[in-house]
């Protein structure tokens, strides 16, 4: 019964070790492929264009994308 114990404890060791490297390995080739971090720092976003009435209301607004800067 220890022996199994024993065994099973080194299989699970074992499985525990490779799941780790594995995903060592996938973090590995996916942060090659990330872009620089300089490119995203000089990233100029665009905001929305809203015109307003003149008392405050908002009539329309603009833009190719709905970003809140």
């Amino acid at each position: 019964m220890l022996r199994l114990i024993g065994w099973l404890f080194g299989f699970g060791m074992f499985m525990a070790l490779l799941a780790i490297g594995t995903g060592a390995y996938y973090l590995t080739m996916m942060s090659l492929q990330l872009s620089d971090y300089m490119v995203l720092k000089d990233c100029q976003l665009q905001v929305t264009t809203r015109v307003h009435a003149a008392h405050g209301t908002l009539l329309a607004e603009f833009a190719r994308e709905r970003r809140l800067f």
